[in-house]
């Protein structure tokens, strides 16, 4: 069974109909968190070793060949620092 939904668009007359299936049933907020938990928990295992982090020599020399490309010259120490990351 299908049912027929029109697109929202500023201009109506570019609006299109498309088939979409019904979902039978909708899962519970708790159910979505404990499917979410299961599976970060066997994802968490292998994410350095996926993504290539290393925390020894490797991922040290990594990260200080990057700064330095970065900065233009051998970093320096500092007191502090601010980590910026994405994902």
């Amino acid at each position: 069974m299908f049912e027929i939904v029109r697109s929202v668009v500023a201009d109506a007359a570019t609006a299109r109909e498309y088939m979409v299936r019904p979902m039978s049933s909708v899962l519970s907020a708790e159910e979505i968190r404990d499917a979410n938990t299961r599976y970060h928990d066997v994802a968490a295992d292998h994410y350095d070793s996926k993504w290539g982090i290393d925390f020894g020599d490797l991922g040290l020399s990594q990260v200080s060949a990057k700064v330095r490309k970065a900065l233009g010259h051998e970093p320096g120490h500092y007191a502090r620092s601010l980590e910026i990351g994405s994902g």
